[in-house]
């Protein structure tokens, strides 16, 4: 049986994943927010259009990855800490991983594009695809793909994700 990533690694992946997929709601209300006037939630200032949705702080993530050369399933559960830019995209960086969720729409389920990074000396962590926040029920939910190493080599692996903040 081959040696899976330490749940450290996947679950700072996934937190990533999730906190990319935040969407464009006042919090606690499922409306949408107009993108002309920002409610600022956590004190940021200046946000662009659409970016009233508060998706920085932690989720908590459910994973499951599928290695495409074993067909070996892996579940990982984890928290992780998102931050949100002015712009709407989430970011998360944890023991070398690092997530982006780059915001691709507004409404009350926003869209987005999301990609997973990690550096090996082999070879990379490298899976990307797309992800949605409901923002009425603080949902996000993904669908990756990619090159994924476990400590032992690469793999081709897919993998989803749902979180909740």
């Amino acid at each position: 049986m081959r040696v899976s990533t330490p749940p450290a690694r996947w679950f700072s992946f996934f937190l990533l994943l999730i906190a990319g997929t935040i969407g464009c709601a006042e919090p606690g209300t499922g409306v949408p927010a107009s993108p002309t006037a920002p409610t600022l939630a956590s004190g940021a200032t200046n946000l662009g259009p659409g970016a009233s949705y508060d998706g920085s702080g932690l989720w908590h993530a459910n994973i499951t990855q599928r290695n495409l050369t074993t067909n070996e399933v892996l579940t990982f559960e984890f928290d992780i800490a998102f931050t949100q830019d002015t712009d709407g995209n989430l970011h998360a960086s944890d023991d070398g991983t690092v997530a982006t969720l780059t915001r691709r729409g507004s409404g009350l389920r926003i869209a987005y594009d999301m990609s997973v990074f990690e550096s090996h000396p082999s070879c990379n962590t490298q899976m990307s695809g797309s992800a949605q926040i409901d923002t009425a029920t603080n949902t996000l939910t993904a669908k990756l793909s990619g090159l994924n190493n476990d400590g032992q080599g690469c793999f081709r692996a897919q993998a989803s994700l749902t979180a909740t903040k």
